[in-house]
Formats: structure tokens, sequence, C-alpha cells
């Protein structure tokens, strides 16, 4: 694990600096975000996904580590980041205004088994269309 340290060293500046920005941006537009609450999901979820990588690599960063340790790490955090972005996905997709529920699902599925998708969901409805 030696020969990562300066990989985990740049993840870790590089998430830290976008979750900061992230956090700075959801604190000046947050009585415009408490407007739309599936905005503020979605802010949410990715200040979760950044957090999870900039507590993934400060984990990695401890010295003396085996494999099976920070194998039990990445685990332990990406499952708790999984767990919280899909919840807020589910969340966001429930809560948001109907004008935005089209751009939130992708369109091959029907009923209610349609499933949520991430961005870039154009290319997702144009992939799933039966």
């Amino acid at each position: 694990m030696d020969g990562w340290n300066d990989f985990f060293v740049a993840q870790a500046k590089a998430s830290a600096a976008l979750t900061g920005l992230i956090f700075v941006g959801i604190s000046i537009s947050l009585t415009k975000l408490m407007k739309s609450p599936h905005l503020i999901l979605r802010a949410a979820s990715s200040l979760a996904l950044l957090l999870s990588v900039l507590v993934t690599s400060s984990l990695l960063l401890a010295p003396q580590h085996s494999i099976r340790t920070a194998a039990f790490a990445i685990l332990g955090v990406d499952s708790i980041s999984w767990l919280a972005t899909t919840l807020f996905g589910i969340r966001n997709v429930r809560s948001a205004p109907s004008a935005y529920k089209k751009n939130s699902m992708i369109a091959g599925a029907h009923g209610p088994n349609r499933i949520p998708a991430r961005a870039g969901s154009r290319f997702c409805d144009a992939f799933w269309r039966p």
C-alpha cells in the first residue's frame, strides 16, 4: 500500500476541496434550496459521495494497516455511502414536482417498477427504450 500513498493524498485533497465548495454553495443558497426539498436531497447526495471519497482516502492513509483492514474500511464507508445516496435518490424522486420526475426516471420501465436514474437520463432513456 506504500506505493499508493501519493494517490490517496491527492484524492483526499481533491475531495476535501470539492466537499468544501459544495458545502459553501449549499450555505449560500440555503433559502432557495429549502423551497425545493428535492434539490436539498440532490445536494446532500453529492455531499455524501464526496465525503465518502474523503473518508476512504483518509482511512487508507493511516500507517501500518493490512490489505484486509483496508478492504473492510472501503467496504464499510462505501456501503454507508451507497445506502445514503440510494435513500436520497428515492426520496428525491418521490418529493420532486411532476415536471422534474420525467428527468429522474428511466423511460423504459413502466408502472411501479420505474428505476431512479442519475444525471444523463437522456442517455438512459435512449438506452433502455423498448
